[in-house]
């Protein structure tokens, strides 16, 4: 099958080049772009026949394309004189010939490949941009109604597009003006098309010959694999991240323009990329000339753009930044439909608080909200669910909890699909037309509001504060294991919360969209994983075929428990950064191509990283004996695995101790009474600067080719669906591990 099918739990690698904006420690873009290409692997379906592209995706114009040879003046034969002194650059050629043939009346193009714009943290400058001719808040509707829900869905046949209708926006009349031959900065989240320029060799994609005998089509090498072109492939993918995380979007079209004569067509959405065949625009009739021209007469769905989320009116933009202090970013109002009731909910929200460079997968956004309804601040996650019929919403499992009344979870609000939006990409899997392997899983739109704001695990005020809410977490944990039969299978620094209530705080367990239930199927459902790299247990890493068990999970919160205290407080550990990096992040591919990992942990239980004596002698001793002996609890669970010995017996015992949090609870004990810090708050010791107080490693290549050395010495993180620990939850950023988490 071309797809994944719904038979396992997938982990999909996402690394360093999809982290939050707010990293500190950004790659240089060869190395993101390479990295970008290598986690998108087997998500591009194509070549599609361009004009059945168009068929599919955009719709005809009311009248047909003004011109039938627009690009007449950029062939080869006719192109001025490479001596000429007045020879224009070819993207403000291209510009000219647009404008002078009036395919594009309602949209500027704009020569964008010096100037970047200042709203993302990368330096992202696509040859060619192309923007309304009025601001993006004017083309959609003035508040959140359930019309608009209705009119944002996403089209849920494959086939066809709604024709464009008269809800369409007016747009301010072309004026006549000099060609253009300045380059223009990027303006992101004015952003309605991205169009790039490659040579032939940079050519992402190759086309299988029509003239030649092709081999199966699933081993035909769709993606090339020279490094321009995965380097190529990378920044195209690079855009249209940034052109979807900036924007409330479903989807996204993109050009990418081959050797200045041919051009491909691209589609993106949360489950992969349409690509179609490559072809010479510079013709008569040109399709690139048609697409121009009917995408100029789309409207906002057509075009992408989820319209569900509205511009908040003054009254309430005014409601939310000074009632209720939400100052970042433009105000805007959110409609939630509720699944269980469908009851519409509106809310107000802001900047998201932390988001992940990714196109494919959940994609995830968490932001602080205002409940319109009862005028209090809330926590709503955006997502798009892989939408198999087995993968309950994640509203349905908060019920599950509530009914089992499961402690130290968040109050749910309501939560539901947004309206019909779902991902396309999939359908085309199977079309004969298809070459190269792809790997798919398909997405639905969902939003889930959490009744409310804690402040994330890496924000502790103090180590024990920090402890004590992972603790927490664990009763969370083990009561919905043993009350509501549900195994939560996603343990990660992000998906725990601090709640200050009062004088006290409590930890709260959140996320549970991945989460199984006892009594579904006892086999791995697919040779993928679910979790957060860090996190996940070295069995699991190491073995893509076991099923997830409940000890898999403790092991996770054990590893949280070290993860938070050795990278937020500055201990003079030798060797600190590379150290963590093998523990925690590293990965690699085996000989089947699967990403594996977790040898670093295999170390750490035998002792030999970040041993027993370093931690005594750097840092107080109820914090070693802490680390230490959640590390005991699983040393002869995987003493087989890493001496080869028959312990089996040892084995059994010990896991047989992992089958509750009994020995969790009394380690955590021991160390009740300890003198412990109250003022000892996060630092964050893995930012570019190293603090006076820790010993940096010294910085060695990464062995592994999924990896990349970064300037600032800090080693690359295989992030999955979320960043390590540091974030304010999956809820907080794209997670999209994505493509996937099951």
């Amino acid at each position: 099958m071309a797809t994944s099918t719904p038979c396992s739990t997938p982990i999909r690698n996402r690394s360093k080049a999809t982290e939050p904006l707010t990293d500190a420690n950004p790659p240089k873009s060869e190395q993101r772009y390479l990295q970008l290409s290598k986690d998108m692997e087997n998500q591009f379906v194509g070549p599609m026949p361009v004009r059945e592209f168009l068929k599919a995706f955009v719709p005809d114009a009311p009248t047909p394309c003004p011109s039938g040879d627009v690009f007449r003046a950029l062939r080869p034969s006719t192109a001025p004189e490479a001596e000429d002194a007045q020879v224009r650059k070819f993207e403000d050629r291209f510009i000219d010939a647009v404008k002078a043939a009036h395919i594009c009346p309602d949209l500027e193009l704009f020569n964008t490949t010096t100037r970047s714009g200042n709203q993302y943290v990368y330096k992202q400058k696509p040859d060619i941009s192309v923007r309304r001719k009025m601001p993006f808040e004017d083309q959609l509707p003035t508040s959140a109604t359930s019309d608009a829900l209705s009119s944002s869905d996403a089209v849920s046949s494959s086939d066809t597009i709604p024709p464009t209708t008269s809800e369409s926006p007016s747009v301010v009349p072309q004026t006549e003006g000099e060609p253009s031959s300045e380059s223009s900065p990027v303006h992101w989240t004015r952003m309605e098309l991205c169009i790039e320029c490659k040579t032939h060799p940079q050519d992402p994609f190759a086309d299988p010959s029509p003239t030649r005998e092709i081999p199966d089509r699933d081993d035909y090498v769709f993606e090339k694999t020279s490094k321009e072109a995965t380097k190529a492939r990378g920044q195209l993918i690079s855009y249209a991240a940034a052109h979807m995380s900036t924007q409330f979007r479903c989807f996204c079209f993109s050009i990418c323009i081959i050797n200045e004569t041919d051009a491909r067509l691209m589609r993106w959405d949360r489950s992969g990329v349409i690509v179609t065949e490559r072809f010479n625009f510079t013709q008569e009739d040109s399709p690139l000339a048609d697409f121009l021209w009917r995408f100029n007469h789309l409207n906002g769905v057509q075009r992408g753009f989820d319209l569900s989320v509205t511009p908040a009116s003054d009254e309430e933009t005014r409601l939310a930044r000074d009632d209720f202090d939400m100052k970042d970013g433009n105000i805007h109002k959110v409609l939630v439909r509720n699944d269980a009731d469908g009851v519409n909910h509106y809310f107000l929200i802001a900047a998201p608080a932390e988001y992940r460079l990714v196109v494919t997968g959940r994609a995830s956004f968490g932001y602080v909200a205002l409940d319109l309804q009862e005028k209090k601040k809330v926590w709503l996650k955006d997502s798009w669910r892989i939408d198999l019929t087995e993968m309950e919403k994640e509203y349905q499992i908060y019920a599950k909890l509530r009914h089992y009344h499961v402690r130290n979870i968040a109050p749910l609000v309501c939560g539901g699909d947004v309206g019909v939006q779902r991902t396309l990409t999939q359908d085309f899997a199977d079309k004969p037309w298809r070459y190269g392997k792809v790997v798919l899983l398909p997405h639905r739109h969902y939003r889930i509001v959490l009744g409310i704001v804690g402040r994330p695990l890496k924000g502790f005020r103090s180590t024990k504060e920090m402890v004590d809410a992972v603790f927490d977490a664990l009763t969370a944990h083990w009561d919905a294991y043993t009350l509501a039969k549900i195994l939560h299978r996603d343990i990660s620094g992000g998906n725990i919360v601090i709640l200050d209530e009062g004088e006290r705080t409590r930890g709260i367990l959140i996320d549970w969209d991945l989460s199984k239930g006892r009594m579904a199927e006892a086999r791995a459902r697919r040779k993928w994983r679910t979790g957060t790299w860090q996190f996940i247990s070295a069995a699991l890493l190491a073995n893509t075929h076991k099923l997830h068990e409940y000890c898999d999970d403790l092991e996770s919160f054990a590893h949280v428990i070290t993860y938070f205290i050795l990278r937020y407080r500055p201990w003079t550990l030798r060797t600190f950064r590379d150290d963590m990096y093998e523990l925690f992040d590293k990965a690699q591919e085996d000989e089947s191509g699967e990403i594996v990992g977790g040898k670093g942990k295999l170390h750490f239980f035998g002792n030999t990283l970040f041993n027993s004596e370093a931690l005594e002698n750097t840092m107080p001793s109820h914090l070693a004996g802490l680390i230490n002996d959640l590390r005991d609890a699983f040393t002869d669970l995987y003493a087989a695995l890493r001496r080869g010995e028959n312990i089996e017996d040892k084995k059994m015992k010990a896991k047989a101790q992992l089958k509750s949090p009994d020995l969790f609870l009394s380690i955590r004990q021991r160390y009740s009474d300890d003198a412990w810090a109250t003022d000892d708050a996060s630092e964050d010791q893995l930012k570019s600067a190293p603090s006076e107080s820790q010993l940096a490693g010294t910085k060695r290549k990464a062995s592994s080719s999924l990896a990349f050395s970064s300037s600032s010495g800090v080693k690359p993180k295989k992030l999955y669906q979320g960043q390590p620990g540091g974030t304010l939850s999956t809820l907080a950023y794209i997670a999209e591990n994505d493509t996937t988490f099951l």
